[in-house]
C-alpha cells in the first residue's frame, strides 16, 4: 500500500527557490572579497604608520640615548681624573667641575659626596655659582640613585626630578669613585622644545615618558589619556601600536621603549588623518560593489528558471516510478552525477554481499576462540536452563558441550553451594565476579545479566580456568614468607630516573617504609639513598651498564623514615630486553652498619695516630732491648731516608748516626740505662740512608720494664731540627748583609721606632736629600717630615705593618730648606735592638709625576674627542688584530672591550682588506680609503659600515698601523632593499591580477555578455585600490625620508651657530643628504610613474 501524497500547495516553486539561493550564493563571496580586501588594507596601512612610526620613535631614542650617553661618559672621564687626585683639597676641584659644568646646556650642577654622603664640592653653571656655598655640606643620603650606586658598586641613574639648583628637569647619575660619590644632574628641559621643533609643521605627536608613565617631554603642549596601556606593552615587547585619546581626538601611537632608563617615545597622528586614503577607496569599492550586485541578481534569476525546467523533467520520473511504473526507462542525460546514481546502487548490494561475508568469517574465529582456550561460555534463564554451554575448559569438570543444554544449573553444581548462590545473585539482576574451586580445577567465573526483548532475565557466564595461577600463586606466597622473615630486603626497580620500584619485599618496614609507598610511586628507591650516596651511584650504575656489567655489588648509605642512617651491601643483577636494553634492575639489600661503624673507628683511629704524627713533624719507635731490633713509624723512615728492605737492628740504626756523634750518643745512651732514668732528650746528627745527607735530629724516648723492674723496650719520638738550626745561621749572615744594603743604598732609608715613630737609624741618602744631620734625624720622629695638612703614612698604616704586610705609598714631605718632594715610601716590619720598628724606603717621584700629570691631561682632552664621536673609531694592524676601539664601536658591535683588542674576534669588525699589501694600499689609496662592508654583531644583527681608511707607514714604505672611521648605514641599506622589494612585489601584483582579469573576462563572456561592463567596473575598483595602495608606499617612504632630512639640517644649523661644528660633523651631514637626496628622487620618480601610467 502506498502512502498518500503530501500536498504541495505551500511549497515554493524551484525557479524561486533556486533565485534566492543564486543570489546570496553571489553575494555572499562578494561580501567576503570586500572584508578579505579592507582586512588586508587596513592590515597593510596599520604596518606602514606602524613602521613609519617606529623609525622616527627609534631616531628620537637615538638621540636621546646618545645625550645621556655623552654625559655618561663625561662623568666617568670626571670621576677617573679626580680618582687620581682624591689626595688634593676640595676647594681645588671647584674649578675642573664648574668648567664641565658650563653653560648649563649638559648639566645643571655636579656634586661629589664623601663616605656619608654629605657634598664636598659641587661644580655649578655660571649663572648659579653663587649658591656654591649653600649646597656644601647638604646631606643626599635620602637620594635613591645614591644607595644604588653605594649597593651595587656601580653607576646608577634616577628618576626624573626637579634640580634643586636651577628647578630645572634634570635625570640624575651616580658614579662610584672609591668611598665617593661623583653626582651628575644631566638637564632635559630642552627635550620638548627639540621635539617641537622636529614636528612644528606636523599634525604628528611625540611625547617621552619615564618607568612611571609620567610625560617628560611633549612636542604639544597639551593633555593625554590612557597612556598606560601602551606604555606597559612597550615595557615588555620593545614596541607596541595602540589608540589612545589625546585632547579630546583619537590618535594611533607606536611607542618604544629605551633601554638606558626604562623610558619610553610615543609618536601618534589623529586616526582621522592616518586612515584618509582607506577611506577614499573604501567608497569606490562600495559604489562597484552595488552595481555588481544589480547584475548578478538579473542574471541568477535568468540562471535559476532555466535549472528548474531541468530539474522538473527528473521530477516527473521519480512521480512516475512511484506510482508503480518500473519500467518506464530513465531518460538519458549527459549529466554526471546522474549517471553516477546506478553505479552507487550497484556497489550498495556489493557492500551488503561483503558485511555478510564478514560475518560469517567472525562466527569461525569466536568457535577458534572457543575450542582453544581454557575457559566455558554459558547461558542460562531465571529457571537455571542452560541454553549455551561451550568451551574447552569444560573437559576440567567431566562435561561435553551439549550434554548439559536444557539441564538446570542448579542441579548439575548442587555440590558447590557458592556456585548456586552467585547465579541466584545474578539472576536477582546482579553481576558477580568469584573464584570456586571444582574438583581439582580452580574457576574464576562472571555472571552478567541480560534482559530479554520480553522482559526475561538472561545470564551470561563466563569462567576461566585459573588452576594453574593459582598454584603459582601459593608457590610466590611460601617464597615471600620465606623473604619477609629475612634481614635482605628485595627490591626491583625500573631502569629509569629515580629507580621506580615495580617489587619490594614487606621486610622493608625494617626501615620505616611500607610495601605500599613504593608500588604506588609515592616513593621511588633513590628517595632512600643518601644525598651524599646518590650521584656517585648514579654514576657508578650508568658506567657499568655502558660497559655491559649486569652484575655487580655496591655499598652505600639508606636514609630510614626516622632520619637514620643505614649502611647496605646491594647486590644488583641488571634485565635486558630482546635488543640488549635494561629495563629493570632486580637486587638483594643487606644492611652492614655495625661493620662500618667498626671499621670506620678503627680507620679513625689509625688516621688520628698517623695526622698527629705529620702535622708534629714526629717519628715514633720501639726498640726491643734483648733482641737488639725496632720497629719505626712512616715518618721516621722518611726522616732517616730507609725503605722497607732496611734491616733494623741496633747495628744498622747506629750507622746512621754521623761517626762525630756516636760515640758521645753511645755514652748518653748507656748512663741513662744505668741511672735507669725514665725519660731522655738528646740532639745528635744522622747521615740519611738513601741520599747521605746530614741531618739534626732531636730524640726523647722513655724505658719500659717489666714485672722484675728490668728494662726491656725503650719507646719515644725524633723531629727533625734542621731547619732551626740552619736559620740560626742565616740569621747572622743576614744581620751582616742588611748592614750593607742600608747603608749603602742610594735611596733614602730609615728605621723608626713602631710606637713613638721616632727615628733609630738613618742612611746617608736620606742625610743628603733631606739635608739634615745624623743628630738631628735621630732627635725627629716621621711624622716631622710631612706636611701638616696630610695625614702621615706610617701613623695611618700601624695595623697592616703590625700584620706584617709590606706597605706602600705617595706622600709629600718638607726637607729643612723648606722645599716639597713627592716620595713613594715601602715599609717593613722588623725587630731593631730588641724593640719592634720598621725599616722604611723613600724614592723621590717628584719629576716623574710632574710627566705624568702632562701626560694624562693630553690623554684625557684625546680621549674626549674620541668617546664623544657618533662615529666607530680602529685603530688596527694589516693581520686584523684591533689595538684601540671607542666605547661607540663597542656599544654599536655589542662586544666587550677584552673579546675584541688582539683577539680572533677583531677580524669581524675591522673593514675588508683582502687584496692589498703593503705596497697597494699606499698607492691604490683611494679604493682602500672608502669601503663599505656588511658586519654581523654579537646578537646576530647584520649591519652595513661605511668605512674611511687611513695606512700610517713608517719610512721604508711598511704599514705600521691602520686607522678607521666607520658610519652605520643599515638604515639606508635597508631602505634601498624594501625599496627594490616594493618594486618587485609591485611587478608581481599587477601581473597577477592582469592574469586574474583576464580569466573573469573570458568566462564572463562565455556565460552572459551584458554581465561584461558590470566585471569591467570591479575590475576597475580593485586596479584604483591597488595602485592607491601601491602609490602610498613611495610617499610614506618621502616623508620618513624629509622628516628625517629636516631633523639633521635643524642639528647642523645649531652645530653651525654655536661654533661646534667639525670636519666628522660636517662629512656626516653631506653623506646623510646626499643619501635622503637619492631616496626622494627615487620614490618621487616612482610615484610620479605610478599616475602616468594609471
Amino acid at each position: 500500500m502506498r502512502p498518500p501524497r503530501r500536498s504541495l500547495s505551500a511549497a515554493r516553486p524551484l525557479r524561486w527557490w533556486l533565485a534566492w539561493r543564486f543570489a546570496w550564493m553571489g553575494l555572499l563571496p562578494l561580501l567576503l572579497v570586500a572584508v578579505s580586501v579592507v582586512g588586508l588594507l587596513l592590515r597593510q596601512v596599520h604596518a606602514d604608520i606602524e613602521r613609519h612610526q617606529v623609525a622616527l620613535a627609534r631616531a628620537i631614542s637615538g638621540e636621546v640615548d646618545a645625550h645621556l650617553s655623552g654625559a655618561r661618559r663625561e662623568l666617568l672621564a670626571i670621576a677617573a681624573y679626580l680618582g687620581q687626585q682624591r689626595d688634593r683639597s676640595a676647594s681645588l676641584w671647584f674649578g675642573s667641575l664648574d668648567a664641565h659644568a658650563g653653560t648649563g646646556e649638559v648639566f645643571a650642577a655636579i656634586y661629589v659626596a664623601d663616605a656619608n654622603d654629605t657634598v664636598l664640592a659641587v661644580g655649578l653653571p655660571e649663572a648659579e655659582r653663587a649658591q656654591r656655598p649653600d649646597l656644601i655640606g647638604i646631606d643626599l643620603s635620602r637620594w635613591a640613585m645614591v644607595h644604588a650606586a653605594r649597593q651595587n658598586d656601580r653607576p646608577a641613574w634616577s628618576e626624573v626630578f626637579l634640580s634643586v639648583v636651577s628647578a630645572r628637569l634634570t635625570v640624575g647619575l651616580t658614579v662610584p669613585m672609591g668611598d665617593r660619590l661623583l653626582i651628575g644632574e644631566v638637564a632635559i628641559d630642552r627635550l620638548s622644545d627639540f621635539l617641537g621643533n622636529l614636528l612644528s609643521d606636523s599634525a604628528m605627536l611625540v611625547m617621552v615618558l619615564d618607568r612611571k608613565g609620567e610625560v617628560i617631554a611633549s612636542s604639544q603642549r597639551r593633555e593625554a589619556s590612557s597612556l598606560k596601556p601602551i606604555v606597559a606593552d612597550a615595557g615588555r615587547s620593545g614596541v607596541a601600536t595602540r589608540e589612545f585619546t589625546f585632547d579630546g581626538s583619537v590618535f594611533i601611537g607606536t611607542a618604544v621603549s629605551a633601554p638606558r632608563l626604562g623610558w619610553t617615545v610615543v609618536v601618534a597622528q589623529p586616526r582621522i588623518e592616518a586612515y584618509q586614503p582607506l577611506w577614499s577607496i573604501l567608497w569606490v569599492m562600495a559604489a562597484g560593489g552595488l552595481l555588481a550586485l544589480l547584475l548578478a541578481t538579473t542574471g541568477t534569476t535568468v540562471l535559476a528558471r532555466v535549472i528548474s525546467r531541468r530539474v522538473g523533467r527528473y521530477t516527473e520520473q521519480v512521480h512516475a516510478i512511484a506510482e508503480g511504473d518500473y519500467e518506464r526507462p530513465w531518460p538519458e542525460s549527459k549529466i554526471r552525477e546522474f549517471d553516477a546514481l546506478a553505479d552507487d546502487l550497484g556497489r550498495m548490494s556489493s557492500a551488503i554481499r561483503e558485511r555478510e561475508q564478514d560475518l560469517a568469517r567472525s562466527e569461525a574465529r569466536y568457535r577458534s576462540v572457543i575450542d582453544n582456550a581454557p575457559l566455558v561460555i554459558f547461558q542460562f534463564d531465571a529457571k537455571g536452563r542452560l541454553s549455551l554451554n561451550e568451551g574447552k575448559a569444560l573437559d576440567r569438570i567431566g562435561l561435553l558441550p551439549v550434554q548439559a543444554l536444557g539441564l538446570s544449573l542448579f542441579e548439575l553444581y548442587r555440590a558447590y553451594p557458592e556456585v548456586c548462590a552467585n547465579a541466584r545473585r545474578a539472576i536477582a539482576g546482579e553481576t558477580v565476579h568469584f573464584l570456586s574451586q571444582l574438583g581439582e580445577a580452580a574457576f574464576e567465573t562472571c555472571f552478567t545479566p541480560v534482559p530479554s526483548a520480553d522482559a526475561r532475565v538472561q545470564v551470561i557466564g563466563v569462567a576461566v580456568d585459573v588452576t594453574q595461577r593459582i598454584r603459582a600463586e601459593e608457590g610466590l606466597r611460601q617464597a615471600n614468607l620465606v623473604v619477609e622473615n629475612s634481614p635482605a630486603i628485595l627490591f626491583r626497580w625500573l631502569a629509569e630516573p629515580g629507580w621506580p620500584v615495580t617489587f619490594v619485599s614487606h621486610n622493608v618496614v625494617q626501615i620505616g617504609y611500607s610495601a605500599d609507598e613504593f608500588l604506588s610511586g609515592e616513593k621511588v628507591f633513590a628517595d632512600l639513598v643518601h644525598p651524599d650516596d646518590l650521584p656517585r651511584l648514579v654514576n657508578e650504575v650508568a658506567s657499568l651498564a655502558g660497559r655491559g656489567v649486569d652484575r655487580f655489588e655496591k655499598e652505600y648509605r639508606l636514609v630510614t623514615r626516622d632520619g637514620g642512617v643505614r649502611w647496605v651491601d646491594d647486590r644488583t643483577i641488571a634485565e635486558r630486553d630482546e635488543r640488549g636494553n635494561i629495563t629493570h634492575y632486580q637486587g638483594i639489600v643487606i644492611d652492614i652498619s655495625e661493620r662500618k661503624a667498626a671499621d670506620h673507628a678503627l680507620r679513625q683511629s689509625e688516621l688520628l695516630l698517623r695526622r698527629s704524627q705529620e702535622i708534629g713533624e714526629l717519628g715514633s719507635y720501639a726498640y726491643d732491648l734483648h733482641n737488639q731490633t725496632w720497629l719505626s713509624s712512616e715518618k721516621l723512615d722518611q726522616l732517616l731516608g730507609i725503605g722497607a728492605s732496611f734491616l733494623k737492628t741496633g747495628k744498622e740504626a747506629l750507622s746512621l748516626v754521623a761517626m762525630d756523634d756516636r760515640d758521645a750518643l753511645l755514652g748518653f745512651l748507656d748512663e741513662q740505662m744505668a741511672g735507669r732514668r725514665q725519660r731522655f732528650e738528646r740532639e745528635f746528627r744522622v747521615l740519611r740512608h738513601d741520599t747521605g745527607e746530614e741531618r739534626w735530629l732531636r730524640g726523647l724516648g722513655e724505658l719500659e720494664c717489666d714485672e722484675r723492674g728490668e728494662a726491656t723496650t725503650v719507646i719515644g719520638t725524633v723531629r727533625d731540627i734542621t731547619q732551626s738550626r740552619r736559620a740560626e745561621q742565616a740569621l747572622q749572615e743576614s744581620e751582616a748583609r742588611y748592614r750593607l744594603l742600608f747603608d749603602a743604598n742610594p735611596h733614602p732609608m730609615w728605621v723608626v721606632d713602631l710606637d713613638s715613630m721616632a727615628f733609630l737609624t738613618v742612611n746617608d741618602a736620606a742625610l743628603a736629600r733631606y739635608g739634615y744631620t745624623r743628630d738631628e734625624f735621630l732627635r725627629m720622629t716621621s711624622n716631622d717630615l710631612a706636611l701638616r695638612d696630610e695625614t702621615p703614612l706610617l701613623a695611618e698604616d700601624v695595623v697592616a705593618v703590625e700584620e706584617g704586610v709590606v706597605e706602600s705609598g705617595f706622600w709629600r714631605h718638607v726637607t729643612k730648606d723648606g722645599s716639597l718632594i713627592d716620595v713613594e715610601m715601602v715599609s717593613h716590619p722588623l725587630s731593631f735592638q730588641g724593640r719592634p720598628a720598621l725599616l722604611v724606603l723613600a724614592n723621590d717621584i717628584t719629576e716623574r709625576l710632574r710627566a705624568e700629570r702632562a701626560l694624562l691631561q693630553s690623554e684625557l682632552k684625546y680621549r674626549e674627542l674620541v668617546e664623544k664621536t657618533n662615529s666607530i673609531i680602529l685603530r688596527w694592524r694589516a693581520d686584523g688584530a684591533v689595538t684601540f676601539i671607542n666605547d661607540y664601536g663597542l656599544s654599536f658591535f655589542g662586544y666587550p672591550e677584552h673579546e675584541v683588542l688582539g683577539c680572533e674576534r677583531g677580524a669581524d669588525i675591522v673593514p675588508v682588506v683582502s687584496g692589498f699589501s703593503d705596497q697597494g694600499i699606499t698607492t691604490d689609496s683611494e679604493s682602500f680609503a672608502q669601503q663599505v662592508r656588511q658586519h654581523r654583531r654579537r646578537d646576530g644583527e647584520y649591519v652595513w659600515v661605511a668605512w674611511t681608511n687611513k695606512a700610517i707607514v713608517d719610512d721604508a714604505g711598511r704599514i705600521v698601523e691602520l686607522f678607521s672611521v666607520g658610519s652605520d648605514i643599515t638604515e639606508r641599506v635597508r631602505t634601498e632593499e624594501q625599496l627594490r622589494q616594493y618594486r618587485e612585489h609591485l611587478e608581481d601584483v599587477v601581473a597577477e591580477r592582469t592574469g586574474e582579469l583576464q580569466q573573469a573576462n573570458e568566462e564572463l563572456r562565455q556565460a552572459m555578455a551584458h554581465l561584461v561592463q558590470s566585471e569591467k567596473l570591479a575590475a576597475l575598483g580593485n586596479l584604483v585600490a591597488g595602485v592607491a595602495h601601491e602609490l602610498n608606499t613611495p610617499l610614506g617612504n618621502a616623508r620618513l625620508v624629509a622628516s628625517l632630512l629636516a631633523q639633521h639640517l635643524r642639528k647642523f644649523a645649531i652645530a653651525v651657530e654655536s661654533d661646534a661644528l667639525t670636519r666628522a660633523d660636517m662629512d656626516t651631514f653631506v653623506s646623510r643628504g646626499q643619501e635622503a637626496v637619492d631616496l626622494l628622487e627615487r620614490n618621487a620618480a616612482r610615484a610620479a610613474d605610478l599616475v602616468v601610467h594609471f
